[in-house]
């Protein structure tokens, strides 16, 4: 997805065939899913590519939102002050969670599960991770909960990721096993997660690079920035320009000197 320079979303790419498709009516932060992007309110919707113009339905309405929303193609996560809603774009129906979201990053919707950073406990704790599976009682579960800041949630099929104090944990949903990877991560920007793999942004001796949980090492002049995977293809800014690499199979995770 680019912006023009009004800064609205204004055109998709296909990556994979080269196709490009201009884009009518978009704002500046829609939620993404595969094919489609999606956006609250009345001048809102679905854009369901390679269609140009939204498709919009009974029940978007306009609401008061904190933060960006979410969306897994099928469901959005909408952000308020006091509580997290969730959509379903076939239905128009809403289900209600009881949440402090942080108004700076958007939840996260895959399947069945939800997960947002909450500031319930900032004031004792800093921000912490909740997850909730869609249908189960309750308010859901304090997954990362301090102390310091558990920050930039990520949810796939499999996994969910976020960035602490330390640096990036990744957690498995199917046993609950967590894979951590210390260091100088560069935390103004969140992570990008595909399957199990997490990708985010690092800063060492000045310069900001990319790092991935499978062993990719990004680097060059200038700073490679805002990492999006997917299979083998990561996408990034550098220069002020977005780029994308088709990635060779790593075998192994390279050392990294962070002094």
């Amino acid at each position: 997805m680019g912006c023009g320079p009004l800064g609205k979303v204004s055109r998709a790419w296909n990556l994979r065939t080269g196709d490009r498709v201009d884009l009518s009516g978009v704002g500046n932060s829609p939620a993404v899913a595969t094919g489609m992007l999606w956006e609250p309110g009345v001048h809102g919707g679905a854009w369901l590519l390679p269609e140009t113009h939204p498709v919009r339905r009974p029940g978007w309405v306009d609401l008061d939102l904190i933060a960006p929303t979410g969306t897994d193609g099928s469901r959005c996560v909408l952000p308020l002050a006091n509580e997290l809603q969730v959509l379903s774009l076939e239905s128009g129906r809403r289900v209600h969670v009881p949440a402090r979201p942080a108004p700076w990053y958007p939840p996260v919707v895959y399947g069945n599960r939800i997960a947002w950073v909450d500031l319930g406990s900032v004031d004792s704790q800093g921000e912490d991770v909740w997850m909730l599976e869609l249908g189960a009682s309750g308010a859901g579960d304090a997954i990362a909960a301090g102390p310091g800041n558990e920050r930039h949630v990520a949810l796939s099929d499999s996994s969910l990721a976020w960035i602490d104090d330390q640096g990036v944990v990744v957690q498995s949903l199917k046993d609950g096993q967590r894979q951590r990877w210390d260091g100088a991560v560069h935390t103004n920007t969140g992570l990008s997660l595909w399957k199990d793999v997490a990708c985010w942004e690092i800063y060492l001796n000045g310069d900001v690079d990319i790092r991935c949980s499978d062993g990719v090492l990004l680097d060059g002049d200038g700073h490679q920035r805002f990492p999006s995977r997917y299979e083998d293809l990561l996408l990034f800014r550098q220069d002020g320009r977005t780029w994308y690499t088709v990635l060779e199979p790593v075998k192994s995770a390279p050392e990294l000197d962070e002094d």
